[in-house]
């Protein structure tokens, strides 16, 4: 029996939500030491990152460690168009204001990307679920799949807690991961699409 992509965000979301504050805590900076052994964070100038929520992986250690070696972009929702842009951020204190769902996004000042940012974009993505198929399960808005479309390289971030033993259900306008990174293990995939750089 096919399990609907609304239990399953029930069903992993709340094993998420299960892990301690410590058990995030040290998941997220393995996260980050792994996400930052790959080749394909080695080599991108441009990361488009998010500001987690209570229970996603934190990313900041990555922003700390390698703002200004590399470009951080963070994604910004535009309300007339209801669709996310991504914006580069250098201060976490001075470049962030509370956006929808109350988390942290770049101030309305500060520039979106350029489109060559854009095309040569490493991608560290959430979401609620992941499985074999690198297909990801995320909070049903489609936020993502709009920004993905034409990226370059997707990197899916999740606790290993979050790896469903089966096939996520998905659409045709679902996109897939190219990698994903837990805490435990980086998972590869054979199609994986062109590097560019810049």
């Amino acid at each position: 029996m096919e399990v609907s992509k609304t239990d399953l965000r029930k069903i992993f979301a709340g094993k998420r939500r299960l892990l301690s504050e410590n058990e995030r805590k040290d998941f997220s900076a393995q996260i980050c030491r792994n996400i930052a052994e790959t080749e394909i964070f080695k080599n991108s100038l441009c990361v488009a990152f998010y500001a987690a929520d209570d229970s996603e992986v934190d990313l900041w250690e990555l922003f700390e460690k390698f703002n200004g070696s590399k470009k951080f972009f963070l994604p910004r929702y535009k309300r007339e168009k209801k669709i996310y842009e991504m914006v580069q951020i250098q201060d976490r204190l001075h470049d962030l204001t509370v956006g929808k769902y109350g988390i942290a996004e770049p101030r309305m000042e500060l520039s979106s990307a350029a489109e060559q940012e854009y095309e040569c974009m490493l991608y560290l993505v959430p979401g609620v679920a992941f499985d074999d198929r690198c297909q990801r399960l995320g909070r049903g808005k489609g936020f993502y799949d709009r920004l993905l479309l034409n990226a370059e390289f997707s990197m899916g971030i999740f606790y290993e807690c979050q790896r469903f033993d089966g096939e996520i259900p998905s659409e045709p306008h679902d996109i897939k991961l190219d990698m994903i990174v837990t805490e435990k293990q980086i998972y590869t995939f054979p199609a994986e699409r062109k590097q560019c750089r810049i």
